[in-house]
């Protein structure tokens, strides 16, 4: 009888620890969570040092750098935006639309949006020409080229000519002023937008 009664101490023991346990996993894998989602959301970088920099072009380069570096978190649209004007002029105004394409497919309707955002007509017009080819070939397939969560969709010959075609020649729109007011423009829209660039409930 006694050692029944030692057994169900033991059992009521062991399941109280085990209750205890449990809940202080629970509460820590909470408070884990809760560090990591924040963790997401933090920018690192002080979106005012760039501004304060006289010359764009160096501030924008500087601003890339800061932002290449925030690996804990994805980053935001507005983000994703600036980053893409180092690949609009290195791939599209250089060797055309399916280079971009080749290369940087990621940062193409970002780039479609930035030059909507900066008054650059003849660009975003352009881009979302060749989107939209990319996208209806997309619906074919069943799959949104442009989307990041998909498996990646190579475009077939049909497509390809038809972004080959000459009104989708970038360089018609390049001279040599380009960079020099891409630059500014887009830091501009940095200036424009600062708030889209700093932690949540930060002045």
């Amino acid at each position: 009888m006694l050692s029944r009664i030692r057994y169900r101490l033991f059992i009521f023991k062991a399941l109280f620890k085990l209750k205890v346990l449990g809940t202080s996993m629970n509460v820590l894998d909470g408070i884990g969570r809760h560090l990591r989602h924040k963790r997401r959301h933090e920018i690192n970088y002080q979106i005012d040092e760039f501004l304060k920099m006289e010359n764009p072009e160096k501030a924008y380069w500087a601003l890339c750098g800061a932002m290449q570096k925030e690996k804990h978190r994805e980053l935001l649209p507005a983000e994703l935006r600036v980053l893409s004007l180092a690949d609009f002029t290195g791939n599209c105004l250089t060797n055309g639309f399916i280079t971009f394409d080749g290369n940087a497919r990621w940062a193409i309707v970002s780039a479609a949006e930035l030059m909507d955002a900066i008054d650059e007509p003849a660009f975003a017009k352009e881009l979302w020409a060749c989107i939209a080819i990319c996208r209806e070939y997309g619906k074919k397939v069943g799959r949104d080229p442009f989307d990041p969560n998909v498996e990646y969709v190579a475009l077939d010959e049909e497509t390809e000519k038809k972004l080959y075609a000459r009104e989708f020649d970038f360089t018609d729109y390049v001279d040599p002023a380009t960079d020099e007011r891409l630059f500014p423009k887009t830091m501009d829209y940095v200036r424009k937008n600062r708030e889209l660039f700093m932690p949540p409930n930060k002045p």
